[in-house]
Formats: C-alpha cells, structure tokens, sequence
C-alpha cells in the first residue's frame, strides 16, 4: 500500500514510518522541513519525500502524483487555532478531496 503521510516528524510519525517501512509499504512524505527526517529514512527506495505547506497546492500535487491510496496525518496545529481545523489544514483537505 502508497501512504501519504503529514506531520511525519513528529515522534509519533517517525516512529509510524518506520513500522510502515517495516511491512513493505511505499510512502509519499510531506513536510514543511524535510530535514528532519533521517537518512535512513529517506534514502530508502519505497520513499518519496515532499517539502511543502498545506497552503502549498503544487506541492500537494506533487505529492499526490505518487499515486498514494491512503492518507495519514500526524500534524498538530500550525497556530493557536478556534476551530477543530486550522484553514491552511482544512483547505488542503479540501484541495485532496
């Protein structure tokens, strides 16, 4: 199975890519700061990384040209927000959808 995943820097989603690695799943990851994933990481062959925001449509495309089945988010707020979504997550799910 293709993952897309957000928030994938987080410990919760580093330790989720490595257990997905571990089952031999291919996985698109998007982030604002690549970096922060380590080599191991993203040099392996069934990993494709994306540097990007939620505001960022053409890298959600980019993303999405990977042809990812599911998708999984490990993203927090990006600021102090009022409602379950912040906007710039809630436009990038819409722009998914």
């Amino acid at each position: 199975m293709h993952i897309l995943v957000f928030g994938g820097t987080g410990a919760c989603g580093k330790a989720f890519i490595l257990e997905a690695l571990h089952a031999g799943h291919e996985l698109t990851l998007y982030a604002r700061n690549p970096s922060k994933f380590s080599s191991e990481t993203t040099e392996n062959s069934g990993v494709h990384v994306v540097k990007g925001e939620f505001t960022d449509i053409d890298a959600l495309r980019k993303a999405l040209d990977f042809g990812p089945e599911v998708l999984v988010s490990f993203a927090g707020p990006m600021v102090p927000s009022k409602g379950m979504l912040d906007p710039p997550l809630l436009r990038a799910l819409n722009s998914i959808l």
